[in-house]
């Protein structure tokens, strides 16, 4: 994994979320001097982190603020609350098991609502 990467001093090229604090993920050089970000040549570090920032909002996060608050997208609460009942515009990642929990619930909720839907119309 990357701590053997790391451990090992390979220079291993891999995927890596959130180096240095960066939103999204970036390819990173891993070696005993930790990880290090490598871009493609023909790609800046603003350009990567702005494809990062609209991948993000595309998923439905608005944005992640400092203190860890995780801020979705108005179309992402909407969605949310007409399919699973579900109003909820921000939580911090402190609470992030207790959210999944609630969105696992709203979900299965979903699919027993839709249960004897046909087969071809299964989500």
């Amino acid at each position: 994994g990357d701590m053997m990467a790391i451990l090992g001093d390979t220079g291993e090229i891999r995927h890596c979320p959130g180096p240095a604090g960066l939103r999204g993920g970036y390819p990173v050089k891993l070696d005993a001097n930790g990880a290090e970000v490598v871009l493609p040549e023909e790609i800046t570090l603003e350009q990567a982190l702005r494809m990062n920032a609209e991948a993000q909002r595309n998923e439905g996060i608005d944005r992640v603020n400092r203190d860890g608050t995780v801020v979705f997208t108005d179309e992402a609460v909407k969605i949310m609350d007409e399919e699973v009942n579900w109003d909820l515009k921000s939580f911090n990642v402190r609470d992030c098991e207790k959210v999944a929990e609630d969105l696992g619930h709203a979900y299965r909720a979903l699919v027993e609502k839709h249960k004897d839907r046909p087969k071809s119309l299964e989500l």
